[in-house]
């Protein structure tokens, strides 16, 4: 009865939470709630209430001072190369020790610029004086110091070439210029065409798999990227199996308004589109 009684407290306590919530924040709490565990359901709801109240203060710090102010890691031009990915680690857990994550997602960058990046550029950043436990503050490298190169091929690659080469059609298309794309021999054509003419080629066969994809180089200016490749894939038709493959090329162009890449062409070389 006791147990009873505490979950039944409990529970009121997190009904009365979720209209304070409701009505002072406008949190929606309809979805997405269900079947949680009471306890857990409680401290998600007081670390909601506890970050609102500290947000609506709108203090600001210095990552640096959210950090303790420390004093003890060295200029990045004092630490020699053997002992850099060493130096970068430790930084790295002490940041996360304090809630603050620093990740990447280009493998071109070396642990030396992260390292210079989080001591010479993160450190000095302002952030919401928040502390709530198990939060994280977390900054991403690329978007201060963007690889275009990188990130052109790993879309060419994951999120167009890959995707030409399944059953599942193009599921999204927010890589692509909204209008006059070109593929193959098609100019200018819609997103809507692109997709049913990808479709039309997926759905001609029972199955394809992916015996080679590849990419061979990217070359990059301000405003226009060409990332080439080769595949080769084995498509299966009702009495046959056929083997195709070739050359592919993915063209990117910047719209400066956005500062953002599109891809603008695709041309398959050996394949019916």
């Amino acid at each position: 009865m006791k147990r009873d009684a505490s979950n039944n407290d409990l529970q009121n306590e997190n009904n009365f939470l979720k209209l304070k919530l409701m009505l002072e924040h406008g949190a929606d709490f309809s979805k997405g709630m269900e079947g949680l565990d009471p306890n857990l359901e409680n401290q998600f709801l007081k670390n909601i209430d506890e970050f609102e109240r500290q947000f609506a203060a709108r203090k600001k710090i210095r990552v640096f001072e959210k950090l303790d102010s420390p004093a003890h890691f060295l200029p990045v031009t004092a630490i020699p190369d053997a002992e850099m990915d060493n130096a970068w680690e430790q930084l790295h857990r002490y940041m996360q020790s304090f809630g603050i994550e620093l990740d990447v997602c280009s493998p071109n960058v070396n642990s030396r610029e992260l390292y210079r990046f989080a001591t010479e550029e993160l450190f000095e950043k302002e952030i919401d004086d928040t502390n709530i436990s198990g939060m994280i503050c977390g900054f991403i490298y690329d978007e201060y110091y963007p690889d275009h190169k990188y990130e052109n091929t790993r879309v060419a690659l994951e999120n167009c070439m890959s995707c030409f080469f399944s059953k599942k059609g193009l599921e999204w298309l927010y890589d692509f210029k909204e209008s006059g794309i070109m593929l193959n021999d098609h100019p200018r054509i819609s997103l809507k065409e692109l997709r049913k003419k990808v479709s039309d080629f997926q759905s001609a066969y029972q199955s394809i798999d992916v015996l080679d994809l590849r990419e061979d180089g990217c070359d990059i200016t301000e405003k226009e990227c060409r990332v080439n490749g080769v595949y080769k894939i084995k498509v299966r038709l009702e009495t046959e199996v056929l083997i195709l493959e070739g050359a592919w090329e993915v063209q990117f162009e910047k719209e400066e308004e956005r500062d953002a890449w599109y891809i603008i062409a695709v041309k398959i070389v050996g394949l019916d589109l």
